[in-house]
């Protein structure tokens, strides 16, 4: 059973998993791929189906945004796309405006045709404290906002994760419970195109992830 954790202003609250007894070693972290790829790496079992990073096309025709990672699990014939935000700026301003940023992105995913869409924050430790524990609070305002959007307009196809990358687990997750009802002919020929994997990726980011 996974751990649901949640993050408190000023305190960050962290329970035993059993990621801790893997011994997985985590590479160095500089950029948003070196996140995604050892958050994949260190997580795998939040993820189903097969995985394809850095998705730029679908159907022949280019995506705007990019869908970071995308998982599609053809037994349920459910994709999924995951966006990635490395939190390392020296200011909380800069942090901040990542992590809308983020937001925006991810939920433009489901206008390429996706069944969930996942917003994965990464902290830096190597940012300074007050800039962390500024960020964090940054989050916590974000996850309220996310909770009145989920719970008071049932849009439960939206889920959420932050990783301290210091940390050995998550400390915070918000699953999807649900899925985004495709609207229109565009959003449902671009499902079946992934489906059919008639999309483009980054072949040499996927190598790095298995």
């Amino acid at each position: 059973m996974r751990s649901i954790v949640r993050l408190e202003r000023g305190n960050v609250l962290l329970f035993a998993s059993f990621f801790d007894k893997l011994g997985i070693c985590m590479s160095q972290v500089e950029t948003e791929i070196d996140f995604m790829i050892n958050f994949v790496k260190r997580f795998h079992n939040l993820f189903k189906g097969s995985l394809f990073p850095s998705v730029y096309e679908i159907g022949g025709k280019r995506i705007s945004p990019d869908i970071d990672l995308l998982a599609i699990d053809l037994r349920q014939r459910r994709a999924r796309g995951y966006e990635f935000k490395y939190l390392s700026y020296e200011t909380i301003d800069a942090n901040y405006k990542a992590i809308y940023q983020g937001i925006g992105e991810s939920l433009l995913y489901l206008d390429h045709g996706l069944d969930q869409t996942f917003l994965v924050l990464g902290i830096s430790k190597d940012i300074p404290e007050g800039t962390s524990k500024g960020t964090i609070s940054k989050i916590v305002q974000v996850r309220s906002f996310l909770d009145t959007l989920i719970n008071d307009y049932n849009f439960d196809c939206f889920g959420f994760y932050v990783w301290e990358v210091q940390k050995t687990i998550l400390s915070d997750i918000l699953e999807a419970d649900g899925f985004y009802r495709l609207e229109g002919m565009q959003q449902r020929l671009r499902k079946q195109e992934i489906l059919q994997g008639k999309f483009k990726f980054q072949k040499e980011i996927q190598k790095a992830l298995s």
